[in-house]
C-alpha cells in the first residue's frame, strides 16, 4: 500500500512539474505573438492606410537584409534620399487593398464627388488612381497555354521602353514605370525612357526629379523644352535608346507578367517584325483590369483603327493558342520593334502633326512594315492593360477641321496608291488638306523595293478590299428622312446589334461601316 502511495506522490509531482514549465512556455511566446500578428495585419491593410490616409508608412524601416520579403508598402517616394521597399510582386499571392489583384475602387460621398471634380484633368478618375497601391497586383489573364512557356532569356535581346508623356497623373506614370520594373526580367530590361514632353504641371515635375533610387538605374529622363507631339517625343527617345528592341508604350499603361519575353522571342526569331501585345482595358473610373479577347488590328477607309475580335473559325483554327498571329495594324498603345529594324525604316512618321497623332503613326507604320517585307503580329501570351479614356470634348470635332485628318491624308497619299480615291470618297474635303512633306516616305518605297498598296490589300487585309466603294451598290448614311434618325454602331465592337441615334454628318459611328453589311446583306437576297 506504502509502494501505491510512493508511486502516486512522485506522478503528482511530475505533473506539476510538467504545468508549470508549460505555463511558463506559453507565457513567454505569447508575448511575442502579439508583435507578429501585428506585423502581418499591417502588411495586409496597408495599402488601404497609405490610400485613404495620403500618409506612406513604413512597416519594415528596419529590416534591411536582402533576402528578407519586401512589405507592401510604398514610403515617402518622392524624397529621392532613401531607398523604396520594390515588391517581388508574386500575383499569385493574394494581397488585401483597394485595386489588388486588378479589382474595381468605387468611390462614395465627398471621395466620389472630388473624382468627378477632377476627370477633366486627365479624363479618368485621379482620386481612385491615388487611393491603389502604386505597386498593385493583377490576376492572371493569359491563356493556361502561355503559363507553361519558359523563355531562353541569354537569347532574347534586350529591350528599352519609351514612354512620351505631357502633364500625366504622376500615380498613373509611376505605377506603369514599377509594374514595368517589377515584372521585368533585370537582364531583358535596358532602360526605360521617360521622355517628357515640355510637361508644366510643377508637382509633376518635382516628383521626376526624385525617382526612387532602386528604379533609377533603369530610368533615364528625356525632357523637350516645347511641345513636340507623342510621335516626335517617341522619336527623341528612340535616338538615345541602346536596347537592340524599343518598345513604344502609351503613359496609361500596367504591364503583366512575363510581357516581354514573347515580344523579344518573336524578334529574335524574326528581326523583320513588329508586334503588340494583347491591349487589356483598364476602366478609367473603376481602375479595374479587364481582359480583352484576341482581336485583329484593322483599319476602315477613313483610316480609323479599331480592335477586332477573332471569329469563333479563326479560334477554332488555331491548333496553337500560344502562337503569335498575323494582323493588318497595330494600335500605338504598344509595340515593338528591333532597333536596327526601325532605323531602316526610316522611323516613325514625325511629319504627322497632331500632339496625339500616335494612332496614326502606329498605322503608318504597320502599311510600311508590312509593304515593305516585314510582318505584323500579335502575341496572344503579352498582355499589357491600357486605361482606356474617352477623347476629350475638345477632340469630337469634324474630323475635317482638324490635324488628324491631314496625318491620315499623309498614309493615303504615301502608301494606298490609286486606292487612295475611297479614302477621299469617305472624307470628301481631305482632298484639299495640306499635309506636308512626304518625300522621304515615296523615296523609302523605292529604295527597299515596296509592295504596292493593292498587294496588301490582298495578301494581308482582303476583307478590306471587299468594302471598296467600286464593290458596293451604295454607301453613306442609312436614314429615316421622316424623323431623321440614322443607324448607328454607338461604338460597338463587330457583331454586336446595330442602334439608331440622331444623323450627325460628321459621326464615325454613321458612315460607310455602319451600312455595309445591310447592303451585302440586300445583294444576298
Amino acid at each position: 500500500m506504502a509502494t501505491v502511495r510512493l508511486f502516486f506522490t512522485f506522478l503528482m509531482f511530475g505533473i506539476a512539474w510538467f504545468t508549470m514549465i508549460a505555463v511558463i512556455y506559453f507565457v513567454y511566446h505569447e508575448s511575442k505573438l502579439p508583435a507578429a500578428v501585428e506585423s502581418k495585419r499591417a502588411i495586409m491593410e496597408i495599402g488601404v492606410r497609405e490610400s485613404l490616409t495620403g500618409d506612406f508608412e513604413d512597416i519594415s524601416k528596419d529590416d534591411t537584409s536582402k533576402d528578407a520579403k519586401p512589405r507592401g508598402a510604398n514610403k515617402e517616394i518622392y524624397s529621392g534620399d532613401e531607398d523604396e521597399d520594390m515588391l517581388e510582386l508574386d500575383d499569385t499571392i493574394t494581397r488585401y487593398g483597394p485595386g489588388e489583384n486588378g479589382q474595381p475602387v468605387r468611390l462614395y460621398g465627398e471621395k466620389e464627388e472630388e473624382g468627378k471634380a477632377k476627370w477633366g484633368l486627365h479624363n479618368y478618375n485621379v482620386v481612385v488612381s491615388g487611393i491603389i497601391s502604386l505597386q498593385r497586383t493583377l490576376k492572371d489573364v493569359r491563356d493556361e497555354r502561355c503559363m507553361g512557356l519558359s523563355y531562353q532569356r541569354y537569347d532574347l535581346p534586350t529591350a528599352s521602353v519609351i514612354i512620351a508623356f505631357h502633364n500625366e497623373a504622376w500615380t498613373v506614370l509611376i505605377r506603369m514605370v514599377y509594374s514595368i520594373y517589377n515584372r521585368t526580367p533585370e537582364d531583358l530590361l535596358q532602360e526605360i525612357i521617360l521622355v517628357d514632353d515640355a510637361s508644366d504641371e510643377e508637382e509633376l515635375c518635382n516628383k521626376l526629379e526624385h525617382i526612387p533610387r532602386k528604379v533609377r538605374s533603369k530610368v533615364r529622363q528625356v525632357h523637350t523644352t516645347r511641345r513636340l507631339g507623342v510621335v516626335k517625343a517617341q522619336m527623341e527617345g528612340a535616338k538615345v535608346a541602346i536596347g537592340d528592341v524599343v518598345v513604344f508604350m502609351d503613359s496609361k499603361c500596367e504591364v503583366h507578367r512575363q510581357w516581354l519575353e514573347p515580344l523579344l522571342g518573336l524578334i529574335h526569331h524574326d528581326q523583320s517584325v513588329l508586334v503588340s501585345p494583347v491591349i487589356d482595358r483598364i476602366h478609367p473610373d473603376t481602375f479595374e483590369y479587364q481582359s480583352s479577347p484576341l482581336s485583329f488590328g484593322i483599319f476602315t477607309w477613313d483610316l480609323g483603327f479599331k480592335w477586332s475580335p477573332l471569329s469563333k473559325a479563326d479560334l477554332a483554327e488555331r491548333r496553337q493558342k500560344a502562337k503569335p498571329y498575323r494582323s493588318p495594324a497595330v494600335s500605338s498603345s504598344v509595340f515593338a520593334i528591333s532597333r536596327q529594324y526601325l532605323s531602316n525604316l526610316g522611323g516613325l512618321d514625325v511629319g504627322m502633326e497632331d500632339l496625339k497623332a500616335s494612332q496614326s503613326a502606329a498605322m503608318e507604320m504597320s502599311m510600311k512594315v508590312w509593304m515593305c517585307g516585314g510582318t505584323v503580329r500579335v502575341a496572344p501570351c503579352s498582355r499589357v492593360g491600357q486605361i482606356m479614356t474617352a477623347p476629350p470634348k475638345s477632340a469630337l470635332v469634324d474630323l475635317d477641321e482638324t490635324a488628324e485628318r491631314r496625318n491620315r491624308v499623309r498614309i493615303a497619299e504615301a502608301w494606298m496608291d490609286e486606292y487612295a480615291k475611297h479614302f477621299y470618297t469617305v472624307l470628301p474635303l481631305a482632298a484639299n488638306s495640306f499635309y506636308g512633306n512626304i518625300s522621304s516616305q515615296l523615296q523609302l518605297r523605292n529604295r527597299l523595293q515596296c509592295h504596292h498598296f493593292n498587294w496588301y490589300l490582298n495578301n494581308v487585309f482582303p476583307s478590306l478590299l471587299a468594302t471598296s466603294h467600286d464593290r458596293l451598290i451604295a454607301w453613306g448614311q442609312c436614314s429615316n428622312k421622316g424623323s431623321s434618325l440614322c443607324l448607328d454602331t454607338l461604338s460597338a465592337d463587330e457583331g454586336k446589334p446595330l442602334g439608331i441615334a440622331k444623323c450627325q454628318s460628321t459621326s464615325n459611328t454613321q458612315g460607310v461601316d455602319t451600312c455595309i453589311v445591310i447592303l451585302e446583306y440586300q445583294q444576298k437576297d
